[in-house]
């Protein structure tokens, strides 16, 4: 059964379904948490209310995103949890969406080629130096592989902007890395 048959049981009253998202999405949803917050107990925490509230709801709409659904819902229920308990909120000026891999990861990923290591340690500086907006983009896009329907919903724009988003991050990126190129060879 497809996650658009199990949303709509769910808005039917058959709440039985609510576990099979539950757990289909789950990592997605902990995963995306702590791109916007860093705690992992509130992020948890988010999750949980965030299934109570659809369990408890008797006014769920049919969606044709699931996953964008979720998402949007996600980061509502953080900024809303993290604005009544007072936590400083990130504003979307900040640098979020911050990914890191270790120097050994990156050994075992490009089998210690010195040239390969050092460029893919570039790209992760650079990618960590892109706008909030751009960082988030390509998250979803390359890293979660969402569609730019979906990254437009989650991100609360329209699907053109988001591709415009996408492609200008690729862009900055390309550019400081042509830079670097350059540089080493």
């Amino acid at each position: 059964m497809d996650e658009l048959e199990l949303w709509q049981q769910i808005v039917d009253g058959r709440k039985d379904s609510l576990e099979i998202i539950y757990r289909k999405y789950y990592d997605l949803l902990f995963n995306y948490g702590l791109k916007i917050y860093y705690e992992e107990d509130l992020i948890k925490d988010c999750i949980q209310d965030l299934f109570v509230k659809l369990y408890k709801s008797d006014s769920l709409k049919p969606t044709l995103n699931v996953r964008s659904y979720l998402l949007r819902a996600m980061k509502n229920i953080i900024h809303d949890r993290l604005s009544a308990k007072q936590y400083n909120i990130v504003s979307m000026d900040d640098n979020q969406f911050e990914m890191s891999i270790s120097d050994h990861d990156l050994e075992i990923l490009f089998e210690k080629n010195d040239d390969d290591l050092l460029l893919s340690k570039k790209l992760m500086e650079t990618y960590n130096n892109l706008p909030k907006n751009q960082k988030m983009v390509i998250y979803l896009r390359f890293i979660k592989g969402f569609s730019y329907k979906e990254i437009a919903e989650v991100m609360e724009i329209n699907k053109q902007s988001s591709m415009n988003l996408a492609s200008r991050a690729l862009a900055n990126i390309r550019n400081k890395l042509s830079k670097l190129y350059l540089f080493f060879f």
